[in-house]
């Protein structure tokens, strides 16, 4: 009888604290980190994401079937003399979105500060051969003359609506390995 008791009280337990992060986060890791090959950078996704072997001119992008992420990581070195990371941004989305019809701002330009880095955030929908998709689009800076990344994560509006939270928590995972 007192062995039933003690599996009662830890079925119990591992019941009501079942939805602590801190417990479910100890039992069943699902993160794992992605690292640039060519650049000081490193961040964390679920391991529902999966890295794309045809990356085409992302350094690194992984996708979990229903949304893709593609970082783009530059050394301030390479920039022409007066560039800043401001302007690569600009460029890569005015390059991206001539290539997309029905271009839509849908998230005013956002700038925010965490933990050593700043994070500009825009999100516009567009249509690509008949497609809707919303395209986050994200600008990570490290700090003066350190490396930064153009972010793109692609999608159906209803599933970037839905994982919006989490997908800005793979952006904010971003930081430089050096």
């Amino acid at each position: 009888m007192k062995k039933l008791s003690v599996a009662a009280f830890l079925l119990a337990f591992l019941l009501a604290f079942s939805s602590c992060s801190a417990l479910t986060d100890v039992l069943d890791p699902k993160e794992k980190l992605f690292t640039l090959e060519d650049y000081p950078v490193s961040f964390t996704a679920t391991t529902a994401f999966m890295e794309v072997s045809d990356r085409g001119a992302w350094d690194i992008q992984i996708t979990d079937g229903r949304v893709y992420f593609g970082v783009m990581a530059y050394d301030p070195v390479d920039l022409s003399e007066d560039q800043t990371p401001e302007e690569i941004y600009k460029l890569q989305n005015d390059d991206l979105f001539s290539k997309r019809e029905n271009v839509q701002v849908t998230v005013e330009e956002n700038t925010s500060a965490l933990s050593g880095k700043s994070i500009t955030h825009t999100r516009y929908s567009a249509e690509l051969d008949g497609s809707k998709n919303y395209y986050e689009s994200y600008l990570v800076t490290f700090g003066e003359d350190q490396t930064f990344c153009w972010v793109l994560i692609t999608g159906l509006p209803s599933y970037i609506e839905k994982e919006g939270g989490h997908l800005r928590a793979i952006v904010e995972s971003l930081s430089l390995t050096e």
